[in-house]
C-alpha cells in the first residue's frame, strides 16, 4: 500500500528565523540557504550596523583623500608652471635684449610673451590632462 502525505492547505516552503545578526547572523542565514531554507527574519543588531557604517565611512573617506590629492597636484603643477612661465619670459627678454641686441619695442615683447604663454597653456593642458587620467 502507498504512503502519501495529504496537505490540506499548500504548505510554505520550510523556513528559518534568523534572529540576531552579526558575524553569526550572517553565517546562520548563509547555512540556511545551503540547505535550500528562506531565512525569513532577520533582526539586525548593533554588529551589522556598525559594519556596515565603517565600510560607508572608509569609502567616502577615501574618496576625499583621493580628490583632495588630485587638487593639491593640479594646484602644485599650475603654481610650477607659472613660475616657469615667468622665469622663462624673463631669460627670453634678457637674451633678445642683450645677446642679439634687439630694440626692446612694445611688438617685440608682445609676441614673446604670447609665443610664451602659448607653450605654457598647452603643457598645463597636457598635465592635467594626464593627472586626471592617472
Amino acid at each position: 500500500m502507498r504512503y502519501s502525505r495529504v496537505y490540506p492547505i499548500k504548505m510554505p516552503k520550510p523556513s528559518v528565523c534568523v534572529i540576531g545578526a552579526g558575524i553569526s547572523g550572517l553565517a546562520a542565514i548563509k547555512e540556511c540557504k545551503n540547505v535550500g531554507l528562506d531565512p525569513v527574519c532577520y533582526e539586525l543588531n548593533s554588529d551589522l550596523v556598525v559594519v556596515a557604517v565603517v565600510v560607508i565611512v572608509v569609502v567616502v573617506a577615501v574618496a576625499v583623500i583621493v580628490i583632495v590629492v588630485v587638487i593639491v597636484v593640479v594646484v602644485v603643477v599650475v603654481v610650477l608652471v607659472v613660475v616657469v612661465v615667468v622665469v622663462v619670459v624673463v631669460v627670453v627678454v634678457v637674451v633678445v635684449v642683450v645677446v642679439v641686441d634687439v630694440k626692446v619695442t612694445a611688438a617685440v615683447l608682445v609676441i614673446v610673451v604670447v609665443v610664451v604663454v602659448v607653450v605654457v597653456v598647452v603643457v598645463v593642458v597636457v598635465v592635467v590632462v594626464v593627472v586626471v587620467v592617472v
